[in-house]
């Protein structure tokens, strides 16, 4: 009776409000239709030695959510100077973002309110407690206004800094053989905040003894640099109907990154919405941060040849090292080949004047996969922070190392035909089948060595298409 009793008091309400017209569309609370703006200028000239471009260009774009969206502004310089046989070029690019999300939290949370709640009070406030249901027995379901975070000062977002430099020089030596040499250096910083004041809808429910734990503030950051440069041969040579075109070279990279963060809470209002008024680091809590660093090096070559336009033939070749693998696999070798006829250059198509191009061509050849871990083959470890022995620290062991780990290979067969015909329709067919081999997976361990897994080259997949 009472759990009939109370149920029918909170329908008495509810049918109050619809009685006098609230009729909350909920999924047009948050969202707008967002009006951005884009410009660009940009500036070139110069004379046959030296040339300069410049861009300058700023892009706004507005979300859907409200006050969600991202601002870009980029920047480019482009110098090229020609002096006898050297050309020196240079590329700069600069470019600043920040991203805001929108405080008006998940669009799926307006999704399951009633049209029945209002977000308002009737003196204009917004509400922080949209209603409750109970069934007379047990705790009440408390739901709350989404809106309100929005109006209490929360704040949610990112900023990147983007620095890219590319250098190259020329060395004609010959009109037949070049020296090309590259350094890049990119640079990108990026940080971002989240500060949920103590009256946010996610506290509501800490006791008194919690006061000074509501309130959060998050701040992260991390830095990326990439070093990059390579030397290269080239030579073309024609005799007759044969052209040569052969490339030598090396690579070195050095490619580095770290992160930071700390998480702090316990804020008086919301009107003190810098991380410097926080009572203490987050309960339980400790700074966080990763860093991750690798390099690479390498020799290439590449041979192209070509018979009259008609018969062409390409063959490569690449010995890759780099320091995330095992300590007796860091090397890699890689090859490709591949052959092509140009049909639409033999004479017996020379009368079919509909086709522009008829091309076939096939390949094969290996390539080997890098993007992993730094540390996956190394043995790492972590210091002991809360216990020590006799004034020392240890340390213990967060991975074994695999001095096996070596590349994932995969080789690729192709063949493929090229069709352009009445100067408008274009066809390209394509078979391949994909091989790849020894693939990284975790292998599982005895709980007695005390880890789960380690990382082992086992399994390999195919994909055809």
């Amino acid at each position: 009776m009472h759990s009939t009793q109370a149920l029918a008091e909170q329908y008495n309400i509810l049918y109050s409000e619809v009685a006098r017209g609230v009729n909350t569309d909920w999924l047009a609370q948050p969202v707008r239709t967002g009006v951005g703006q884009k410009h660009t200028i940009s500036l070139e000239g110069g004379d046959e030695f030296f040339r300069y471009g410049a861009d300058l260009s700023y892009n706004d774009t507005k979300g859907a959510m409200k006050e969600s969206g991202r601002r870009t502004t980029s920047a480019a310089v482009l110098l090229s100077y020609r002096v006898k046989k050297f050309v020196f070029r240079n590329n700069l690019t600069v470019g600043f973002n920040r991203s805001d999300d929108s405080p008006y939290g998940s669009f799926a949370q307006y999704s399951r309110l009633n049209p029945y709640w209002t977000p308002y009070d009737d003196k204009g406030n917004m509400k922080r407690l949209l209603g409750t249901f109970s069934t007379g027995s047990g705790t009440p379901n408390n739901y709350f206004n989404p809106m309100y975070d929005a109006s209490i000062g929360t704040k949610n977002f990112s900023r990147y800094t983007d620095i890219n430099n590319n250098f190259q020089a020329e060395w004609n030596l010959a009109s037949s053989l070049k020296v090309v040499g590259r350094f890049s250096y990119n640079l990108h910083q990026s940080s971002r905040e989240d500060f949920y004041p103590a009256n946010s809808t996610r506290y509501i429910n800490y006791p008194d003894s919690m006061f000074f734990m509501r309130g959060d503030y998050t701040i992260t950051d991390g830095r990326d640099v990439s070093l990059r440069s390579d030397l290269t041969l080239n030579y073309s040579k024609q005799l007759g109907k044969h052209l040569f075109f052969l490339n030598v070279g090396g690579n070195i990279a050095d490619d580095a990154g770290e992160t930071h963060g700390l998480q702090a809470q316990g804020f008086l209002n919301d009107r003190v919405d810098n991380i410097s008024f926080a009572k203490q680091y987050l309960q339980n809590g400790r700074p966080l941060g990763s860093d991750a660093k690798s390099r690479e090096t390498g020799v290439l070559s590449a041979l192209n040849y070509s018979y009259d336009d008609r018969f062409l033939a390409d063959l490569s070749y690449r010995r890759q090292g780099s320091s995330i693998f095992g300590a007796d696999n860091k090397w890699g070798s890689f090859w490709s080949t591949g052959v092509g006829w140009n049909l639409h250059h033999e004479s017996f198509l020379h009368n079919v004047s509909w086709v522009d191009q008829l091309k076939l061509r096939a390949s094969t050849g290996y390539t080997g996969s890098q993007n992993f871990n730094p540390y996956q083959a190394m043995s790492t470890y972590t210091y002991y922070t809360d216990t020590y022995y006799d004034n020392v620290v240890g340390a213990k062991l967060m991975a074994l190392a695999n001095n096996n780990l070596k590349w994932q290979e995969t080789q690729d067969y192709n063949v493929g035909i090229d069709l352009r015909a009445l100067n408008r329709l274009s066809v390209r067919f394509d078979f391949y089948v994909s091989n790849t081999n020894n693939l990284l997976t975790d292998l599982p361990l005895p709980g007695s060595t005390g880890f789960n897994t380690i990382k082992e080259n086992l399994g390999a997949c195919r994909t055809r298409a």
